[in-house]
């Protein structure tokens, strides 16, 4: 499975229409851990694009167990200004450690992916990795 990497990653922390691109400040490639609450998106701008493409978003456990499937929305769209939703293969869930690993596969992405997280409980985000299958 080949990494796809990202030019660029950008924190939405109130993003209300997911739809939509909103103001984000552009961060440098490397993602550190950070912590979403409800409504928070992550965008991102990949290196290239590929027909399918598989997500993993690792977490840790203690805040990853009370989620539940699908973990979290994805759109994507070219410029970042406007988005439509992706379809996604069902999620999958792994634990490795003190971390689980959600997984989804989807079709047909454009340059930009938002990630949208839309549950109650805060939840810690150690890692975001993107590849072909």
């Amino acid at each position: 499975m080949p990494q796809i990497g990202y030019r660029q990653w950008g924190l939405i922390p109130a993003d209300t229409d997911p739809t939509l691109g909103q103001l984000y400040t552009s961060r440098p490639p490397m993602m550190t851990a950070l912590a979403v609450d409800k409504n928070t998106s992550l965008v991102f701008k990949l290196a290239k694009t590929a027909p399918q493409i598989l997500v993993q978003v690792e977490v840790t456990a203690l805040s990853g167990e009370k989620c539940q499937l699908p973990l979290l929305q994805l759109f994507t769209g070219p410029t970042g200004e406007q988005f439509r939703q992706l379809e996604t293969s069902p999620w999958a869930k792994i634990q490795e450690g003190l971390f689980l690993i959600f997984t989804a596969q989807f079709d047909k992405p454009d340059s930009f992916i938002k990630l949208q997280y839309t549950q109650n409980h805060p939840l810690v985000v150690n890692r975001i990795t993107f590849s072909t299958p």
